[in-house]
């Protein structure tokens, strides 16, 4: 079965206007009223539109997509207005109306063509040959799509021309620091490890201006000059493996000030 049971199949090839086909729906709502006791109807329906013989379909060109439905405003407000409820008594009596109210369909008609509501709706939906409307879709998701690639693409450029330059940033940032090391480590003849377990027990930047005020408090020429600067610190160890010496450099890896610890 093709349909699920409580609907009937209503099929109109031919092509006719409105008033056909309300006229082919009154008689078939009617005779099913007359003859089978029928009350209230539901439809479900697809309406084929023509111009030209041909057959349409609507196109939404900003979303690039069919229109398969409209919401007009009668959609909104559904209401079976010949539905009749009266009461007798504390009795609810249900009646209906089974004549074609005409005046309301007209009213319908004529409201939509004196003024319709609706006309801007063609600013963005198109009326587009059934035979066409897919390769349009496809043809302007294609255009789409590369557009997309490109931006995908530059992006990914941009991703990586930024890591390049976080990259070199790094190691302009690393660099003194790696060459002061090892300028120390080849001038000790040691190996890097040796170097580190014997010699110098940490070595980094000092960025902070409190810090740098702490060692150069009794250097107040070399305080006023490098209070705001990023300095080398490098602690050395002493033969019982404390530190004993803390050496600060500039950035060229000159030393500026060293200071012996007691312990």
């Amino acid at each position: 079965m093709k349909y699920l049971p409580g609907s009937l199949e209503i099929k109109l090839h031919d092509r006719l206007s409105k008033t056909d086909i309300l006229d082919i729906l009154a008689e078939q709502m009617t005779m099913l009223e007359e003859t089978f006791g029928i009350e209230e109807f539901s439809l479900n329906y697809y309406l084929g539109c023509y111009i030209d013989s041909k057959k349409q379909s609507f196109y939404h060109e900003e979303h690039n997509a069919i229109v398969e439905s409209f919401n007009l405003k009668n959609d909104t407000k559904l209401e079976n207005t010949s539905k009749l409820i009266s009461k007798n008594g504390n009795a609810r009596i249900v009646s209906f109306d089974k004549n074609i109210n005409v005046d309301k369909i007209r009213s319908t008609v004529e409201s939509i063509q004196m003024h319709n509501p609706y006309r801007y709706w063609s600013n963005n939906i198109k009326v587009i040959p059934s035979s066409v409307v897919k390769n349009i879709i496809q043809d302007k998701e294609r255009k789409l799509q590369l557009e997309r690639d490109k931006i995908n693409l530059l992006n990914q450029l941009r991703r990586k021309q930024e890591e390049e330059q976080r990259r070199k940033e790094r190691e302009e940032f690393e660099r003194p620091l790696k060459s002061l090391i090892a300028r120390k480590i080849m001038e000790s003849g040691l190996t890097d490890v040796e170097f580190k377990r014997t010699i110098c027990s940490s070595f980094d930047y000092i960025k902070s201006g409190a810090v740098i005020a702490k060692y150069l408090a009794n250097k107040p020429d070399l305080l006023e000059k490098y209070h705001d600067s990023r300095l080398i610190r490098m602690s050395i160890k002493n033969d019982e493996g404390k530190v004993g010496k803390v050496e600060l450099y500039d950035l060229s890896g000159t030393l500026i000030f060293e200071s012996y610890r007691n312990n």
